[in-house]
């Protein structure tokens, strides 16, 4: 088909203008007045207009019907056309009747989408009228194509025609000399020098000039590939490039695509500041967001330093203990209570570990309470400034005070809960409860080899004493009261050793048990910040869609902004 550069670039200008209207309806941007859909159509799809001038019987339409490959006007060796037909597309043929003298005459066939055709009586037409509806066409046609028959190409009517057309109409004239296969092929070249020294002559000007057989080229596309020959004998295919090239180069053409072009880069430039707007919103947004954060980490950097000082009250508190457990232990390592567990078995250690564990994990939860609690009341002052802010600046409303509250009630909750497990877990791995465990095995098998001693020299003395050995009994009895001594001195002393060895080992660990549970402490204050930080969460997720809905505008903006450029080098 003609002209198909021309149409492609149509076809790919519609489909950018398209977009361009899209993305701008989703940017907010207003079109109206610069570029329109229905304006855009009607501008695209004018079809070009043909209008084919000559006298009577001179193979007008016979020459549609070639160039188009279509049988759409009638033919016949008397005059067909005896008004002025103005070929369109239509979904189904139908003739309307404008005037006596003009019909419009719809065609279910492809190419009239893009190609209106005029097909005229004929200059030399008895009717007047007819050349008064022709001269309507003339200022308004793409292309005028004027056919002279090669048997008389000197018409008078058809030359006194041209003649009072001006010159912006004559720049539009294309002669075609048709019939040409009914002359001598030495004929023709005769024939063309003659009508262009005419046209020079009457005009004052050449038009392109070619010769045809437009029957030939009929013949020959009809019946394609095998007319391939007879084609191209015809002429047509010079006629048909010709008509391509005056398609992509018309200036009208081009100054309306050109129009389209500069309207849809304006509407491109509208829509790129709406998009950067959105984007420095974004990006405001964003820094917002991102401050926000800083402050909440500084917050938690703050109580870490500021409540470190929790922890050397642990330290003290954990010295206390300490005391209070070596006290204990001294009750548990008396005399007669050490003897009980020799008897009953030992099980000091572990209860001394339960207590110590007990009352610094309560401790600890206490102090972990009390810190909690002053960090909620500066979260909650500090959200209800944020949320101000961010109800200002983004306006989106996020967490009431007392969801945050609440959320961070429960954070308050497992911080304390994972402090005193951390408490617990540090005291277990100090392994005073080992060493311990340990003194108080070997002390109880010393004082347990000491009374078995004693009773053993106790049942010796009475046994002697039944049988009546004389001076034996009291010898073992004295000596079984001396062991009794001995076992209280070694319990008292031992136990003496073991609590102030346990007492020492306590207070030296005092400064591990504070380092141990700091780790503990400063995730836990992480974990509460991080619990306090997802009440911006919302925040997130808005920035995230406003994101995720503006990334692909930008990217068809681009896509867009390319292919008009393109378009551009195209049609400049």
């Amino acid at each position: 088909m003609f002209g198909e550069k021309y149409f492609a670039t149509r076809e790919r200008l519609s489909d950018v203008v398209s977009g361009i209207l899209e993305l701008a309806k989703e940017n907010n941007v207003d079109t109206i007045g610069r570029l329109c859909r229905d304006v855009l159509d009607e501008g695209l799809a004018t079809p070009f207009l043909f209008v084919v001038c000559g006298e009577v019987n001179a193979g007008k339409s016979t020459l549609l019907n070639a160039l188009f490959a279509e049988n759409i006007c009638k033919v016949n060796v008397l005059p067909e056309t005896d008004r002025v037909i103005w070929y369109k597309y239509g979904e189904e043929r139908r003739d309307f009747e404008v005037t006596s003298l003009l019909l419009e005459r719809f065609t279910p066939v492809e190419f009239l989408k893009d190609f209106n055709l005029v097909d005229t009586p004929g200059t030399n037409s008895v009717e007047k009228s007819h050349q008064e509806i022709s001269e309507r066409f003339i200022p308004v046609a793409d292309l005028l194509l004027f056919v002279f028959p090669v048997s008389n190409p000197w018409g008078a009517a058809t030359w006194d025609f041209l003649c009072r057309q001006s010159n912006d109409v004559l720049h539009k004239v294309v002669f075609l000399l048709q019939q040409c296969d009914q002359r001598e092929p030495e004929d023709i070249p005769v024939i063309l020098n003659h009508l262009r020294d005419l046209a020079l002559k009457r005009i004052g000007m050449i038009p392109p000039v070619f010769p045809v057989s437009a029957k030939m080229a009929y013949e020959g596309k009809r019946s394609m590939p095998f007319g391939e020959e007879k084609r191209r004998k015809s002429g047509i295919i010079e006629i048909e490039d010709f008509i391509s090239k005056s398609i992509c180069e018309s200036p009208a053409r081009k100054n309306m695509l050109q129009r389209l072009r500069r309207a849809a880069s304006g509407v491109m430039q509208d829509v790129e500041e709406k998009i950067e707007i959105q984007t420095r919103a974004i990006e405001s947004d964003g820094r917002l967001l991102e401050e926000v954060e800083r402050e909440i980490d500084n917050m938690r950097g703050q109580m870490v330093r500021k409540h470190s000082q929790s922890l050397g009250g642990i330290g003290e508190v954990f010295q206390l203990e300490t005391r209070e457990a070596a006290k204990l232990l001294g009750k548990r390592l008396r005399v007669v209570p050490s003897l009980k567990r020799i008897v009953n078995g030992e099980d000091t250690a572990i209860r001394m570990e339960g207590i110590i564990q007990d009352r610094l994990q309560a401790a600890v939860e206490t102090a972990t309470a009390h810190d909690c609690s002053d960090m909620i009341r500066l979260c909650c002052a500090h959200w209800e400034t944020l949320r101000e802010k961010i109800s200002s600046t983004m306006g989106i409303e996020i967490e009431s005070v007392e969801k945050i509250e609440q959320r961070l009630s429960q954070s308050q909750a497992k911080f304390v809960r994972r402090m005193g497990r951390a408490s617990s877990q540090c005291i277990g791995n100090l392994r005073i409860r080992g060493v311990l465990d340990l003194a108080l095995r070997q002390r109880n098998a010393s004082l347990r080899l000491v009374m078995i001693l004693s009773l053993l020299l106790l049942i010796a003395a009475g046994t002697c004493g039944v049988i009546d050995i004389p001076w034996v009994p009291l010898i073992l009895l004295s000596t079984a009261l001396l062991c009794a001594g001995v076992l209280v001195v070694l319990t008292v002393h031992s136990g003496r050793e073991i609590v102030h060895d346990y007492r020492d080992r306590l207070f030296n660990s005092g400064d591990n048990f504070a380092s141990a549970l700091r780790a503990d402490y400063e995730e836990g204050l992480r974990l509460f910040f991080r619990d306090y930080a997802n009440g911006l969460e919302l925040v997130r997720k808005y920035l995230v869609t406003k994101k995720t809905a503006l990334q692909p505008r930008l990217q068809r903006w681009n896509g867009l902004f390319l292919a008009l450029k393109a378009i551009e080098q195209e049609i400049s």
